[in-house]
């Protein structure tokens, strides 16, 4: 499965979780997507299926995966597991733009690392702890 992290500095950590889970929520009582107006080629939104989530950790179930978010004091820690490469990419794509958008004020933006079974335990958590830059 593979699977993709990125490490936000802020300090609005929560609030952004927070919006970003009730945005995704919304999402799982639409009916139907606009024409165009979603993610990723061929322009659809990635189906969501459940949400859940608390001030400080959420999981997004989608059709093609999952989305796992945690918030901290001065970091947003999100990480993507897919079911195959296409899907990490739209994933990835989805919650980059949305992260962009609802961030612009702080300046975020996604910078993925992929994380695999041949990823060093010790390079993992480097990059959870990191120094506080975008990854």
């Amino acid at each position: 499965m593979p699977t993709a992290e990125t490490r936000l500095a802020t300090d609005r950590a929560s609030r952004y979780l927070v919006q970003l889970c009730r945005h995704l929520g919304r999402m799982t009582h639409m009916s139907h997507r606009p024409p165009g107006g979603g993610h990723g080629e061929g322009g659809t939104q990635p189906e969501v299926r459940h949400v859940e989530f608390t001030d400080t950790h959420a999981t997004v179930h989608f059709a093609e995966g999952l989305w796992t978010l945690d918030a901290t004091a001065d970091a947003l820690t999100l990480r993507v597991d897919a079911d195959d490469e296409d899907a990490l990419r739209r994933l990835q794509d989805g919650i980059a733009a949305r992260i962009e958008k609802i961030g612009r004020r702080d300046g975020l933006r996604a910078q993925w690392r992929r994380v695999g079974a041949d990823t060093p335990p010790q390079v993992e958590a480097d990059a959870r702890g990191g120094t506080g830059e975008a990854r």
